[in-house]
């Protein structure tokens, strides 16, 4: 007999998935890869996650000479395995969940912990999102694939190696300075923004005005406060897209419960990969952008794949929590009227993404194999631009 673990496709067929890199020269066509309405499933069966967003199910399906089959469900309703834990284990589940320490007392028991978590082919560590600092998690990208990494991977695999080895140092523009900052009120609060941020500068006794920030006497003040320092106005558009968010009564019921920045890991399509979540909420996955022109930002989506990404962040959340969860893009604007947009994002853009980023993270797969990283740009190409 002949054992697969592969998703079920509610799918009659599966169709050969069309989303795919073609191949540079010597390359393997990794059309190998099959789509079904709900699933992926690799040429030789995999344990996948399913595209529908209100069905997470994971069978093994075992294939007998004559072609018959029998399925037997692998995987435990997330809920049900916590049901399962005594008061004191789920006590110790549930400080995982919040990202919290354990006592030496809950460290002794969480093999019994692990037991019932390894039944359901599960971890309990690694099926928490958690809280952790922006450092540390950063700190892990030689291990794990991010979605920004495979953003890179995508537009060339010779950009996203070198960067790995350390050769294109990260360049951190004021928009992004600016994004961070305004994540962090929004998102985190007033206490923790103060905590993190100092604001203003040494005023210059002559003029009675603040020193310019590309002043020596600026960066003397601002190496001595310890932490990133935000100028008056860079302030001041920050407040306003705070308040603004605050005022948009969609997104601010989007931000009334849950939490930010959280992490989750997990192995997917064989490769080891980590997200940040900006909010993570009962309604689901809700990242936060900033942006220059509210009217512009569908081709701001377009042109720096926030599909791919929020497609990325719910898959890997899947894996580790059991269920596809929806998917809500919130966009500040960086100006007056300091407009504020909400969007759902379609389940079917967000199945396309994933399509795209499994064939590249099968096609990273081999370029790591074969240590080949091309430009893309090797072969002669027609111009044929207007």
């Amino acid at each position: 007999m002949r054992e697969t673990d592969m998703l079920e496709s509610d799918a009659s067929n599966l169709d050969v998935l069309d989303a795919l890199v073609e191949p540079a020269a010597g390359e393997p066509n990794f059309a190998g890869l099959y789509m079904g309405d709900t699933g992926i499933a690799g040429p030789q069966g995999s344990q996948e996650i399913l595209g529908d967003p209100l069905l997470h199910s994971w069978h093994q399906t075992t294939q007998a000479e004559d072609g018959s089959t029998e399925q037997a469900d692998l995987r435990m309703d997330f809920q049900t395995v916590l049901d399962r834990l005594n008061p004191e284990l789920r006590m110790i589940a549930a400080k995982l969940m919040d990202g919290q320490a354990l006592t030496a007392d809950e460290e002794a028991r969480m093999p019994e912990l692990r037991t019932v978590f390894a039944e359901a082919g599960m971890e309990p560590e690694s099926r928490y999102p958690c809280s952790e600092p922006a450092d540390e998690y950063h700190g892990q990208t030689e291990t794990y694939l991010s979605s920004s990494q495979l953003k890179d991977f995508r537009r060339c695999p010779k950009l996203y190696h070198r960067k790995q080895l350390g050769l294109i140092p990260r360049k951190e523009s004021e928009a992004f300075f600016i994004g961070e900052a305004g994540h962090t009120l929004i998102l985190e609060g007033v206490e923790t923004f103060n905590a993190k941020y100092a604001v203003g500068g040494p005023v210059n006794p002559s003029t009675g005005k603040p020193y310019g920030s590309l002043t020596k006497k600026f960066a003397e003040w601002a190496e001595a406060q310890g932490k990133p320092v935000l100028t008056e106005d860079q302030h001041r558009l920050i407040w306003n897209m705070a308040a603004a968010v605050d005022e948009h009564a969609e997104a601010k019921k989007l931000f009334s419960e849950g939490k930010p920045e959280q992490v989750c890991r997990a192995e997917y399509r064989g490769v080891p990969c980590q997200i940040r979540i900006d909010w993570l909420a009962s309604r689901g996955i809700v990242d936060l952008k900033t942006c220059d022109d509210l009217t512009w930002f569908g081709a701001d989506a377009k042109r720096y794949g926030y599909a791919h990404q929020l497609a990325f962040y719910r898959a890997v959340y899947a894996l580790v929590v059991g269920q596809v969860v929806p998917v809500w893009l919130v966009a500040a604007e960086k100006k007056e009227p300091y407009r504020v947009g909400v969007w759902k994002v379609d389940p079917e853009i967000l199945n396309h993404a994933q399509r795209e980023n499994e064939a590249a993270i099968a096609r990273l797969t081999y370029c790591r194999n074969t240590y080949t990283w091309p430009t893309d740009y090797e072969e002669v190409r027609v111009f044929d631009y207007v």
